[in-house]
């Protein structure tokens, strides 16, 4: 959320020139076999559309798989972007009945009935006073050649409440099978709660989310123990977290439910030094991942699966 930018920004530039060695204080070797490998990031493009600031959320589309869906962090109104691998915006898509209040993460995934949906984390919540924290959920639209401007069809709401005290979050995720809805909570701690929604979700009013687990981040500094974003793998046996320092995989043991992923030790892998770090998102076919800051003209690094096979 805009109120704490300055503040952990400065934090970071300091962290940032300590060597890259704090960032790869987080230990401990993932427990399953990895279908993909990677290989070190890269930078593919830049943004080129000055209106995508302060972009928090990414998601690869599914009905568009060239492009990725992205959004501003709190102050820009309803809307998403469809940005290609250039970086350049080839649709502003507004959505429609929705409130941006403090959208944090963006995901892909089925909607109840199984069609391609965009879920909207509007799940900000630095004051912990909120009460009107809510997921909402569009169809993705299949997108005209040309750039343009459109609206979605009239986005369905899905209110929540926490089992206890309200945390900050800024980390949606959504099953690519199962269509479950998780969130995932931002604190200093290194061991941030998991939160699932109820199934079959519910309008209306507001649920009460089912903890499912805490995770463990080892990391020796605060900036390096605050999820910002994440996304599933689209094969279901994947996660990947975004800090302000690291990017973290998470895999599910070989033969495991998918939950069993939040228990592992994750992968810490070496990535670009990027400053006030949120978004992360698969690409469609699983073998590699972007990630994206915050700010006008933010570099898009690809982290790219070197198995023989997957290389893109």
């Amino acid at each position: 959320m805009r109120t704490r930018r300055a503040g952990l920004t400065a934090l970071a530039g300091v962290l940032l020139g300590a060597s890259s060695l704090a960032v790869l204080a987080v230990r401990g070797a993932p427990e399953a076999s990895s279908p993909c490998r990677y290989g070190p990031p890269r930078r593919v493009a830049r943004l080129q559309d000055e209106r995508v600031n302060e972009c928090s959320g990414l998601a690869a589309g599914r009905r568009n798989p060239e492009l990725f869906w992205a959004h501003n962090d709190s102050g820009d109104s309803a809307r998403l972007f469809a940005l290609d691998r250039e970086g350049r915006t080839r649709a502003v898509l507004t959505v429609t009945g929705a409130r941006a209040r403090d959208w944090e993460d963006l995901a892909a995934g089925p909607g109840p009935d199984g069609t391609p949906c965009l879920f909207i984390g509007d799940i900000g919540n630095n004051s912990r006073q909120r009460t009107d924290l809510v997921v909402y959920c569009i169809p993705e639209p299949v997108l005209p050649a040309e750039a343009t401007e459109l609206a979605s069809e009239p986005a369905v709401a899905y209110p929540f409440r926490y089992p206890g005290d309200s945390p900050d979050c800024e980390a949606l995720l959504v099953h690519p099978q199962t269509g479950a809805l998780y969130l995932i909570a931002k604190d200093t701690s290194g061991k941030p709660e998991v939160y699932r929604f109820p199934t079959p979700l519910q309008l209306d009013h507001p649920v009460t989310l089912e903890r499912v687990g805490s995770l463990r981040l080892e990391a020796p500094s605060i900036m390096g123990r605050m999820v910002t974003g994440g996304d599933i793998a689209p094969d279901g046996k994947r996660l990947v977290l975004r800090t302000y320092l690291t990017v973290l995989e998470f895999r599910v043991p070989e033969g495991a439910a998918f939950e069993e992923a939040f228990r592992q030790r994750p992968e810490v892998l070496r990535g670009p030094m990027e400053l006030q770090g949120e978004a992360v998102a698969y690409l469609p076919d699983g073998h590699g991942f972007l990630t994206l800051p915050e700010g006008k003209g933010a570099p898009m690094h690809l982290f790219p699966c070197i198995t023989p096979g997957h290389t893109k």
